[in-house]
């Protein structure tokens, strides 16, 4: 059985950057939703519960 080998290449390429800038907005707005309740990030209350 052979070693294994690096594939070579950058890791920070232009998709790789695009797609982990859209993950950490996500995260904020989970995180967000998860601290302060679904109306802090859908601005729904009781008394208008679908806008």
């Amino acid at each position: 059985m052979s070693a294994y080998k690096p594939l070579g290449g950058r890791i920070l390429t232009a998709p790789f950057i695009f797609f982990a800038v859209i993950f950490l907005i996500s995260l904020y707005f989970m995180a967000q939703r998860f601290i302060f309740g679904m109306g802090a990030v859908s601005n729904l209350n009781g008394g208008f519960a679908w806008g």
